[in-house]
Order: structure tokens, then sequence, then C-alpha cells
């Protein structure tokens, strides 16, 4: 699966290196693409419902606890990650359903005149005031914020609290959003020549 999303940053962007994290329901893979070519990736227990479900189902909206359990399992599994990714300075791609969600918020909050996806550029000062209004609603609140799908209002809270730690403990500003993912890799790995 991370291979499959290198795959299709790669021949998505312009980019010949860079971080690129796929992150799902289950699961987040997190891989480094050099030369455009996939060199290493981590598959960790972040995906977006997964997290909702083990770290903020106690309460709607959840409390500050629940919020720090998440932040602290996600530093205990992901530090050397994050310390590799700070380290390198090298751009960072997200994909899925989760990131393409909270964009197309920050989209409609700011009145962005592109509708374009792929390849919008995330800033993380942005992002961490859509989560600090989201911490302050319920999922049925959070269905009706522009942008969010009613199917996702209840685990997109969990990805925004995950992809705003990875941004901020890797020390990047901001991430690029992909429109592509795992699916495409695969179409691109079976017919692309080699």
């Amino acid at each position: 699966e991370a291979a499959q999303g290198v795959l299709a940053a790669a021949n998505s962007f312009t980019l010949s290196d860079a971080w690129v994290i796929d992150l799902g329901g289950g699961s987040m893979q997190v891989s480094l693409m050099r030369q455009r070519a996939y060199v290493s990736g981590s598959a960790h227990p972040f995906g977006a419902i997964r997290v909702s479900e083990q770290f903020l189902g106690a309460s709607d909206p959840p409390g500050q606890q629940d919020v720090a359990a998440l932040r602290a399992a996600v530093d205990s599994d992901l530090g050397p990650v994050l310390e590799r990714i700070r380290s390198q300075s090298l751009p960072l791609i997200v994909m899925g359903g989760t990131v393409r969600n909270l964009a197309r918020a920050i989209q409609r909050e700011t009145a962005y005149p592109w509708p374009q996806m792929h390849g919008y550029c995330l800033d993380r000062q942005a992002l961490e005031k859509l989560v600090a209004r989201l911490l302050s609603m319920s999922a049925t609140e959070r269905a009706g914020v522009a942008g969010i799908s009613r199917y996702r209002a209840d685990s997109v809270l969990a990805g925004a609290l995950v992809l705003q730690h990875v941004l901020s403990e890797a020390g990047l500003a901001s991430l690029a959003v992909s429109a592509y993912g795992m699916r495409e890799g695969a179409l691109m790995q079976e017919f692309l020549p080699a």
C-alpha cells in the first residue's frame, strides 16, 4: 500500500523527493520517496476511524484527556518517524478522504477561489484553526460544516488531530493534498511500463 501511494504521488506531482502519507480509515502509511521512487515505508494504527473509535468515542465532543491520549499515542509510535521527517526537510504529500475533507472545509471557510483539490497547499495554521473549531462540535454539528462529508463527520476530527500533530512535531508549515491514492497507484503499477 505504501509503495502504491508513492507511485501515485510520483506520477501526479513534480516533486522528486518527498514524504508521502496515506491516511486511511484503519491505518496510516508513511513513506519516503526519493528520485520519484519508493525507498521505505511503515504502517501505523492511526487511521481516522480507528483513532476515533479508540480515543474519541467516550464523549461527543471529545474531552481534553481523550485528545491528550491520542497525541501521546501518536508520539509513542511515530516519534522516530517524525524525527526523520524533521531532519530531512522534505515536502509532505498526504492522500486520503480525510485530508481532502479538511482541505475542502478550509477552502470553503476562506472563500478559496480555485476548486482544485490536487496539489492544494494545506497550511498548518489553517488546520490548527479548523481543528480548534471542530473540537468544540459534536459529530452532528461537524456534519454541517461546509466541505465536511456527513459520512466522515464522526471520524474527520481524529484524522485532523493526527495530521495536526504530525505537522507540528515534524516542524512542517504545510502539506500538499493529493487527490490520488493507493487505487491509482495500483493501476499505475499494473499498466505503466517498469
